[in-house]
């Protein structure tokens, strides 16, 4: 019995360490979980402090990140990634907002490292209200809570969409906050994803 135990326990370990060792390198951890809540499920992202977001056609801003030693990794539309030579993607983002930059945003992955899809908040979200809620009641909402409305929504009942302050991840604090408040049926983030099979 006992070289039965011993055995046992010799090939677990041994297999454990196999695997350990046919898997290759582990992928470090991309950065802090964030979780929010949309309606009554939770959610999560993992935010990048490798990567920095930056939105809009003007390439004289991204002379700033260039001159921080920042690699373009993509660029898709209106939206540049960059790599950073150091993982501080937050102290980077509120560096360069306060000299102006207000179209940079934080990149996201959708699990814990760099193998995941990465996504951007695009400072936008979409809120549904209640349908006894007028447009004077919603405009006053969207003052107390410093956002800015955009238009009402072509789809479901009573959805408008605002643009936040910021594209990073206090965004998503203040979408836990609004859930919290129990005032609105439901406010979602709007996100760039990169679509590319991983």
């Amino acid at each position: 019995m006992i070289k039965f135990i011993v055995l046992s326990t010799f090939l677990f370990v041994a297999g454990d360490l196999w695997s350990q060792t046919t898997k290759g390198t582990p992928r470090p951890s991309v950065g802090v979980r964030y979780q929010w809540t949309e309606g009554e499920e939770l959610r999560e992202a993992w935010l990048d402090e490798a990567r920095l977001a930056e939105w809009g056609e003007d390439e004289a801003r991204s002379t700033e990140l260039r001159q921080r030693r920042a690699q373009l990794q993509r660029q898709q539309g209106h939206l540049r990634i960059w790599r950073l030579p150091q993982r501080n993607a937050r102290s980077q983002m509120g560096q360069l907002r306060a000299q102006g930059h207000a179209n940079l945003a934080a990149v996201f992955r959708t699990g814990p490292d760099e193998s995941f899809s990465p996504q951007v908040l695009t400072g936008h979200l979409m809120v549904f209200f209640p349908t006894d809620w007028t447009l004077k009641s919603i405009l006053d909402w969207a003052q107390r809570h410093r956002l800015e409305h955009v238009e009402a929504l072509a789809f479901g009942k009573n959805g408008h969409r605002f643009r936040a302050p910021s594209a990073g991840a206090e965004l998503l604090d203040l979408l836990s906050e609004i859930q919290r408040a129990g005032e609105v049926k439901l406010a979602a983030p709007e996100w760039w994803q990169d679509r590319r099979a991983r």
